[in-house]
């Protein structure tokens, strides 16, 4: 019984809910493209979608958004690519993207993750673009979800959970 105890002590909610969503998200097949582009819509921003690649990629242009993506100016370009690890050659598609949209800023969405020579790539273009994995889908779904539309609410019902702050417990004991 004690082991059970202590098990369920050392639980990472946290993680253990994102491995859920991402289950739950994957078994739906909800579309990247949508989530993206309603996290975009709940923080204010306006958009415009291409239509959809052969791969599920998708191009987003977004504007007028004021909220915690970090970005100061009204116009991002976005692509979204659902299926691959991305590697160099992607990176050079988001400058050209950057370049014929007119953005100010790129946003680099990759449900996969993106590769090692791509996330070294990836700081030359610091404070012009953000490279969202799962991992940040995830985490600006739970961020905008009262904010998102009905439609993807009822496709994605979470609800928020509370847990110890394990971090601050931990400082806590040892001060």
């Amino acid at each position: 019984m004690n082991d059970s105890k202590q098990d369920i002590e050392n639980i990472d909610i946290s993680y253990a809910s994102e491995i859920q969503i991402v289950e739950f998200i994957s078994r739906k097949k909800l579309d990247l493209g949508r989530l993206v582009n309603d996290v975009l819509l709940a923080n204010g921003y306006r958009t415009q979608v291409s239509p959809f690649g052969n791969d599920g990629s998708v191009d987003l242009l977004a504007d007028g958004g004021i909220g915690p993506l970090g970005f100061a100016l009204p116009r991002i370009a976005v692509l979204v690519k659902p299926d691959t690890e991305l590697a160099d050659p992607d990176l050079a598609e988001l400058e050209c993207f950057l370049a014929l949209s007119g953005a100010a800023n790129g946003l680099f969405v990759s449900w996969t993750g993106f590769t090692d020579t791509a996330k070294t790539e990836a700081h030359r273009l610091f404070h012009q673009a953000k490279f969202w994995d799962v991992s940040q889908v995830i985490q600006m779904l739970k961020a905008s979800y009262e904010n998102l539309s009905v439609s993807l609410r009822s496709d994605l019902p979470l609800k928020p959970v509370w847990s110890i702050d394990k971090s601050f417990v931990d400082n806590v004991v040892r001060s």
